[in-house]
C-alpha cells in the first residue's frame, strides 16, 4: 500500500509544532480513513476522540524519531552533539532536534556515552553531559582509563573467524588496530620501542598497554617460537607487565609444543598471553 506522503508530512509538522489534536474533518481532507478509531503514522498514533470530533496526536516510541528510526543512531544528531561539545557548549536546542524530525517529550535521552536531559521542562533545550566520565564524547575509553582488564575484555569480544584465520600477520594487525580504535581514545600500530617495533599500543605513556601479535601457524615452528620468546623478553624491558602476547589460531594449535613454549615464556616474564581462537 502506497504511503500518503503529503499527509504524513503534514501530521509530522503538527507534532513538531507541539499540536496535540487535529479535527476529524481536517484529517479526512489529508486523505486518512477517519472511520478508524486508531491511525498509526510511522511513530505517531492518532486516536479518535468521539465526543470532540477530533483525533489526539501522540508519539508512540519516545526513543525514536517521527519516522520510527532510533534517535540514538541518528548520525546527524550525533555529529551535531559532538560539534557542540568540542566547541565547549553543553546544551542543544529543541529546534536542532526538530530539524532532524525528532520530537520527544521525554526528560532524557541516552546516545552512546551522551545524556541529553531536561528534567524541569522549562528550557527549550537539553543539557549535554557524559554518562561515564572515564569515556569521551565518542564513547571510547580515555587514556587515563586504560587498564589491562579492559583491553582483555575488548579482545574477548573481537570476532576472529575462519576468514580472518587465513590472513597474514600484517593485515590482521591492521584489522585489530581499527577494532581497538572503536573502543579506545589512543591506539597506535608499529609503535617504536627501544627494542624494535611493537605491533599495537593502547593508551598514553602512563597507562600504555602493548600488544604483540603472533600467528599460531608460525610459532608452531621452532625458529619462529624462539624468535617470539626473544622478542617478548626484550619488550618486557620497556613495557614490563603491561604487555600482552596475542596468539591467533585454531583450537588445536594451542597444544603445539613450540607454541606452548611461547606461553610458558610469557608466564615466566609475568606478562599476559591471550589465545585468540578462530570461530567456526
Amino acid at each position: 500500500m502506497k504511503e500518503n506522503i503529503k499527509g504524513i508530512l503534514s501530521i509530522q509538522g503538527l507534532v513538531r509544532q507541539g499540536i496535540q489534536e487535529i479535527p476529524t474533518s481536517e484529517l479526512s481532507n489529508l486523505g486518512f480513513d477517519t472511520s478508524l478509531i486508531n491511525i498509526i503514522i510511522r511513530n505517531i498514533k492518532l486516536e479518535k476522540q468521539l465526543y470532540f470530533k477530533s483525533y489526539q496526536i501522540t508519539v508512540i516510541d519516545k526513543s525514536n524519531d517521527l519516522d520510527g528510526n532510533p534517535i540514538s543512531q541518528n548520525t546527524k544528531l550525533i555529529h551535531r552533539i559532538h560539534n557542540l561539545w568540542e566547541a565547549g557548549k553543553k546544551e542543544i536546542k529543541f529546534s536542532d532536534l526538530l530539524e532532524l524530525n525528532i520530537f520527544t517529550p521525554t526528560s532524557e535521552l541516552k546516545i552512546g556515552n551522551v545524556l541529553l536531559s531536561n528534567y524541569l521542562g522549562f528550557d527549550k533545550s537539553y543539557d549535554i553531559s557524559l554518562i561515564d566520565r572515564e569515556k569521551n564524547i565518542e564513547d571510547k575509553w580515555l587514556d587515563s582509563a586504560v587498564t589491562m582488564n579492559r583491553v582483555i575484555d575488548i579482545l574477548i569480544d573481537f570476532h576472529y573467524d575462519q576468514k580472518l584465520l587465513e590472513l597474514p600477520e600484517v593485515p590482521l594487525n591492521k584489522i585489530l588496530e581499527a577494532y581497538f580504535k572503536e573502543h579506545f581514545e589512543s591506539v597506535k600500530k608499529s609503535d617504536t620501542s627501544n627494542k624494535g617495533l611493537i605491533d599495537l599500543t593502547i593508551g598514553n605513556e602512563k597507562t600504555k598497554i602493548a600488544l604483540e601479535l603472533k600467528l599460531a601457524r608460525k610459532i608452531k615452528l621452532a625458529s619462529e617460537s624462539q624468535k617470539c620468546r626473544g622478542q617478548i623478553e626484550d619488550y618486557t624491558k620497556q613495557f614490563g607487565s603491561n604487555l600482552i602476547l596475542v596468539i591467533a589460531g585454531e583450537k588445536g594449535d594451542k597444544q603445539e609444543k613450540y607454541l606452548q613454549e611461547c606461553i610458558k615464556k610469557a608466564n615466566s616474564l609475568s606478562i599476559k598471553s591471550f589465545f585468540m581462537e578462530a570461530k567456526k
